[in-house]
């Protein structure tokens, strides 16, 4: 038991030598880490694929086994193509409707007309109208068309229909096959009752009509601005008008102030020249004052200077008479 054990063990000793990579000097050959790795990375691929192969059949037979989107859309065409009610039931029922009596009216596009019952219960019969152009009554297309709802006997209801443009309109209803109507009948063998002509003046479509005020809001917007415009445009105007004269009116006070000084300043000048002429007269005055007294002595000097040129004469004589003697 002991030798089954140790051989074993050698067994397993060289066969870790074997595989362990050791060369003939002993040293260690160090495997790369793909070689490593290789068995297990390569099992968990299969076992990756395998996976993967169950789970795409898992999902094919569910589509194949359910039912596909085409059959849910053909379902929904075809029950929403089916309504119970909606055929024309033309045995007569023994009501019996007309206009006697009825009203007319327009709201923008719309047009209404009242029609009553003067026969019995609207049970089953189907009374289909149209609405022609008065014009075009019986004769051309119809502009729409629909059933009168039910009524009692001597019950008035009411019908409408909607038109595109303006003009003039009639209603036409239908009677069922078998009613006693003496009008002329179709070669289906349906006759009509009129209504009353019916006038659209002006007629706007809701999405016209919201174009409509859209661009009536716009305008009114851009006229406002506009207004404002204009507006800040006078007050600007006026506020340059008012700085113009107010400039104007300190320009003509600057020149009124310098006119003034000017004034003043020749006045000053005027005055001077005055004061300086007075000045200069009174100079001259006292100058002439100054010399008239020297010209008075002169005078003097000179009247008597020949005074004494005759006295020293006179005296001259005498002494040579005094001589003489």
């Amino acid at each position: 038991m002991n030798k089954r054990i140790t051989n074993f063990v050698l067994k397993l000793i060289e066969k870790f030598d074997s595989s362990s990579g050791m060369d003939e000097e002993g040293r260690k050959l160090r495997r790369t880490r793909l070689k490593k790795f290789k068995k297990k990375s390569k099992g968990l691929v299969i076992a990756a694929q395998l996976i993967s192969i169950w789970y795409l059949l898992i999902i094919t037979g569910s589509y194949l086994s359910s039912n596909t989107g085409a059959y849910f859309n053909d379902i929904e065409v075809i029950e929403n193509s089916l309504h119970v009610g909606e055929w024309d039931m033309d045995e007569w029922d023994k009501s019996s409707l007309d206009f006697d009596g009825s009203t007319v009216r327009v709201d923008g596009c719309n047009v209404y007309s009242t029609i009553s019952n003067s026969g019995e219960d609207m049970t089953f019969s189907t009374w289909r109208y149209y609405l022609y152009k008065a014009d075009e009554y019986l004769t051309g297309e119809p502009v729409a068309t629909g059933t009168v709802p039910k009524l009692a006997a001597k019950e008035t209801g009411e019908i409408s229909a909607e038109v595109l443009e303006p003009g003039e309109y009639k209603f036409a209803v239908r009677r069922p096959l078998g009613h006693q109507g003496k009008n002329k009948k179709d070669e289906d063998g349906y006759s009509y009752i009129p209504s009353k002509k019916i006038t659209v003046n002006s007629c706007n479509t809701p999405e016209e009509k919201a174009e409509f005020d859209e661009l009536e809001n716009i305008e009114k917007t851009q006229t406002t601005f506009k207004e404002s415009e204009e507006t800040e445009k006078t007050q600007t105007t006026s506020k340059e008008s008012e700085d113009t004269e107010e400039r104007q009116t300190t320009s003509k006070e600057s020149e009124d102030t310098e006119e003034r000084q000017t004034t003043s300043k020749e006045s000053e000048d005027t005055e001077e020249r005055q004061t300086t002429s007075k000045e200069s007269e009174d100079t001259e005055k006292t100058q002439t004052t100054t010399k008239e007294p020297e010209n008075t002595e002169e005078r003097q000097t000179t009247t008597k200077e020949p005074e004494d040129t005759e006295e020293r004469q006179t005296t001259s004589d005498n002494n040579k008479g005094s001589s003489s003697e």
